[in-house]
C-alpha cells in the first residue's frame, strides 16, 4: 500500500506545503522553519532557523497541540468516534493496547484513508495528512541480503535478523486478527485488490522507531514538526522538547546556545545510545562518534558439552555479552557466560539430573496438551 509504484503520488507532499498544515492546525513557529539544510539537501528535511535566534529566548520555537501527539492516549480517544479504527484496537487486542501497537495501526489506517479507492473507511486527521510530509526511512530492516552481509562481525548482523523475524511475527498476527473484519478483508487482505504487504509493516514501523521521542507526562509518541529536527549528543545539542502546563508539546532552545540565520535546530535521540543501535533505530552514525559505546558480541556453547542440549533448552538469555565502552575502561556482562562455563562438577551451581528433569517435565507438559 505505501511503497508499490501506483500508489507513491497519493503518499507524497512536497514539504514546502508542511508551514500551511501547521498554521492551519494550530502548530506555532517562532523563528525556525522546516525545510532542507542548504547545501545538504540529500540528507532530507530538518529544523532551520530562519532568524538569528540567541540563547536567551525565552518563547517556545516551536509549539504544538496536545491533541497533535501521536500517543497511544490520543490515539484511544480518537477511535471513540473512529469506528473502524475502535475495531482494529479492540480486534488486536493485548497489541492494540501497547503503545506500538496502537501508533502502528494508527498509521496503516492513515495511509489507507489517503488512498483514492478507498471510501467511507476511518475519520480524516490533522495527522492524515501530516503522514505525507514523513520521508522514506532508510533502516537496516530495508537494506539489501548483500548490504546486510557487510554487518558481518557486528552487534546489528543478529538484532536486523531477529527484528525482521519479529516483525514477521507480528505482521502475521495483525493479518489473523483483523482478516474476519469486513472492511479489512476487502482493502487489505483480498488477493487481487488487497492493498496491504509487509512492506507497508517494515514502513510503519521505520516511521515509529526512527521518529519516537519520550516526552514528560505523555510517554512514547510521535509529535508532528519535532520529528523533523535531527539528532546531535552532548553540546550540539541545540534545543530540548518538553510538554508545557497545557500538554502541548514545545520545543525551547538551549539557554546559552546561539544559532545563526540557517543553521540547523538539533535534538537529541538519547546521548548514551551505541553505534549500533543508532544505525538499527535512525540509520545514520554521527560525525563526531568515535567508538561503538556498546558492543554485543556472540557465543555458543561448545557441541562437546554434554549438557549443550538442556543448556540450549532453558536459555531465556542472548547468546553472547556486551561489551561497554566506560570511557576511562572497557567492561562486559552477559547471563549467557555463565551457561557456558558452567559444568557437571559445579553441583551447588548447576544441577545435570535437576536440568534434564525439568526438561524432561517440561517436555512432557507440552505432549500432554497436545493430546
Amino acid at each position: 500500500m505505501i511503497r508499490r509504484g501506483r500508489t507513491e503520488g497519493w503518499l507524497r507532499e512536497p514539504i514546502e506545503g508542511l508551514p500551511t498544515w501547521a498554521n492551519f492546525h494550530g502548530v506555532k513557529f517562532n523563528g525556525i522553519k522546516v525545510g532542507p539544510l542548504p547545501g545538504f539537501e540529500e540528507r532530507g528535511s530538518t529544523v532551520i532557523a530562519s532568524r538569528v535566534l540567541v540563547g536567551e529566548e525565552e518563547e517556545p520555537l516551536m509549539t504544538i497541540p496536545k491533541e497533535l501527539i501521536l500517543s497511544k492516549q490520543n490515539i484511544e480517544l480518537m477511535a471513540k468516534s473512529d469506528q473502524h479504527l475502535r475495531e482494529l484496537l479492540q480486534a488486536l487486542d493485548d497489541f492494540g493496547r501497547t503503545t506500538r501497537g496502537a501508533v502502528l495501526t494508527f498509521l496503516l489506517m492513515q495511509a489507507t484513508i489517503c488512498c483514492p479507492d478507498v471510501k467511507d473507511i476511518g475519520v480524516h486527521t490533522p495527522l492524515t495528512e501530516y503522514i505525507k510530509y514523513l520521508p522514506d526511512e532508510l533502516l537496516p530492516t530495508f537494506w539489501s541480503e548483500e548490504e546486510h552481509e557487510l554487518l558481518g562481525g557486528t552487534t546489528l548482523r543478529s538484532a536486523v535478523r531477529a527484528k525482521m523475524n519479529s516483525l514477521l511475527r507480528e505482521f502475521e498476527t495483525f493479518r489473523i486478527a483483523t482478516e474476519s473484519i469486513s472492511w479489512c478483508a476487502k482493502h487489505w487482505w483480498d488477493e487481487e485488490v488487497g492493498l496491504l504487504t509487509f512492506d507497508d509493516w517494515l514502513r510503519v514501523d521505520a516511521m515509529y522507531r526512527s521518529r519516537a521521542l519520550e516526552f514528560p507526562g505523555v510517554g512514547d509518541a510521535m509529535v508532528p514538526c519535532i520529528d523533523m529536527a535531527n539528532h546531535a549528543s552532548g553540546d550540539a545539542t541545540a534545543a530540548l522538547y518538553e510538554t508545557d502546563d497545557d500538554g502541548n508539546a514545545i520545543l525551547i532552545l538551549r539557554h546559552g546556545k546561539d544559532i545563526p540565520k540557517g543553521g540547523e535546530i538539533t535534538i537529541t535521540y538519547g546521548d548514551d545510545k551505541g553505534a549500533c543501535e543508532n544505525i538499527f533505530s535512525y540509520g545514520f552514525l554521527e560525525d563526531s562518534m568515535t567508538s561503538a559505546k556498546i558492543m554485543f558480541l556472540n557465543l555458543d556453547i561448545p557441541d562437546d558439552d554434554p549438557l549443550r542440549p538442556a543448556k540450549i533448552y532453558v536459555c531465556n538469555t542472548a547468546p553472547g555479552f556486551r561489551l561497554v565502552d566506560q570511557k576511562d575502561r572497557i567492561e562486559w556482562e552477559s547471563d549467557f557466560v555463565w551457561l557456558v562455563v558452567v559444568n557437571e562438577e559445579d553441583d551447588r551451581l548447576f544441577s545435570t539430573q535437576r536440568l534434564y528433569s525439568n526438561t524432561l517435565d517440561l517436555s512432557k507438559t507440552a505432549m500432554n496438551r497436545k493430546k
